[in-house]
């Protein structure tokens, strides 16, 4: 068998190889007819081999030998001996091809463990997971500057190590880790700080195009029924300041900051005192949504994250209070390394420091691709209105 013979095989048995898509699905393609590697390997003379091994780098080199018992014998066990940075190479190749199964490689402790052991349930020194490198609590401040695999700017469930899992289990089809793990509710009733504002988040995460979607929607009820409405503004704001940073917009922006005519405090002036919209106890039409709300319910966009956010506001039926919609969307990327842009975005990080700047043409994208339904007018179309179930406002409310 001649190089160039030798070659066209291997480019068979690369072509025949598991590949994955573009949009992150795992399809089988047909294994080169007559020969498989390991046959092929056997053929191939000593110096044929050395000789096309020549051309080859460090990880490929080690993968062909990894390919049969013969073709190590042929290669020697030299050419599996690599640095580290080659051997976390080789380590993610074997795990995008679906080695162990359904494990993932840990970017923090560089071995492939379950995405479970990453989360922070508390210090178990039983089952060791306090000394486990990646195992993170989120909320811990001195995490911002330098972690890798959490941030307290997402959800405490979107440790990278269970997003990566997330993914990886869709591409090869498992069902090992759905995508309903990243899914919860929560409800916080702040009575004696906040004077009886109340808050419900929800946590929804779809996959598109191979790439994680997250959607964090926030309802809070400022005051049962309309009547507080105007002194339940500052209580708002004052909660939004001190929840910093887990409910924020994103890394760069919190909600005081972006909304500040909405959320300013508002000084005890008299009844008389001209406030925003969103705190006047007369009920919303759908003249206030086309009229003095028209700029506050668009979709807009992070300039320096990969996130998109929206505000909106509803009246409940029966005059049971007015609720205010906090809602992001976030592209997480692939799962496939931590320095992934998308998800490097995410992290804690000055604005000046970001690690993308997102085009104006490219801001509302994330909504577009979450949210399939579509705007109730088509003339605008980054305009979220977010349905409520009245079933669960209900249980909430009572």
């Amino acid at each position: 068998m001649t190089l160039g013979e030798a070659v066209a095989e291997l480019s068979k048995i690369r072509a025949g190889r598991p590949r994955i898509m573009a949009e992150g699905n795992r399809v089988s393609s047909p294994k080169p007819h007559g020969l498989s590697a390991p046959s092929v390997l056997e053929q191939l003379p000593v110096e044929l081999i050395l000789e096309i091994t020549d051309y080859l780098g460090p990880v490929d080199r080690t993968a062909l030998a990894l390919t049969c018992h013969a073709g190590l014998d042929k290669l020697g066990s030299d050419s599996l001996r690599l640095n580290a940075n080659k051997r976390r190479e080789l380590l993610m190749r074997l795990e995008r091809d679906g080695f162990r199964k359904p494990d993932i490689l840990c970017p923090v402790c560089g071995i492939f463990h379950s995405a479970r052991l990453s989360l922070h349930t508390g210090w178990r020194l039983d089952d060791g997971l306090a000394q486990r490198p990646c195992c993170y609590d989120s909320e811990a401040r001195y995490l911002y500057p330098s972690s890798r695999v959490v941030t307290p700017y997402l959800p405490r469930q979107f440790h990278f190590n269970t997003v990566a899992a997330v993914l990886r289990s869709h591409r090869h089809g498992w069902k090992d880790y759905p995508i309903s793990v990243l899914s919860s509710n929560s409800e916080a009733k702040l009575d004696l700080i906040h004077g009886g504002v109340k808050m419900r988040t929800s946590v929804n995460a779809m996959i598109v195009d191979g790439r994680l979607l997250a959607k964090v929607e926030h309802i809070i009820l400022p005051c049962s029924g309309l009547v507080g409405l105007r002194v339940a503004a500052s209580r708002t704001s004052v909660y939004l300041k001190h929840n910093f940073p887990r409910d924020n917009c994103c890394n760069h922006w919190a909600w005081t900051d972006i909304f500040d005519r909405v959320f300013a405090p508002v000084p005890r002036l008299g009844p008389e005192r001209r406030v925003h919209r969103f705190w006047d106890p007369r009920p919303l039409s759908e003249l206030d949504l086309r009229g003095s709300l028209y700029n506050f319910c668009d979709v807009r966009g992070c300039g320096y994250c990969f996130t998109d956010y929206a505000l909106g506001v509803q009246d409940l039926s029966d005059g049971a209070g007015r609720v205010l919609i906090l809602t992001t969307w976030k592209d997480l990327g692939a799962g496939l390394s931590v320095d992934d842009a998308h998800w490097k975005s995410h992290l804690a990080q000055r604005k000046r420091d970001a690690v993308v700047v997102r085009e104006p043409t490219e801001l509302c994208a994330i909504y577009r691709a979450f949210e399939v339904s579509g705007p109730p007018w088509p003339s605008r179309a980054n305009y979220y209105s977010p349905k409520l179930d009245d079933a669960t406002m209900k249980a909430w409310l009572s």
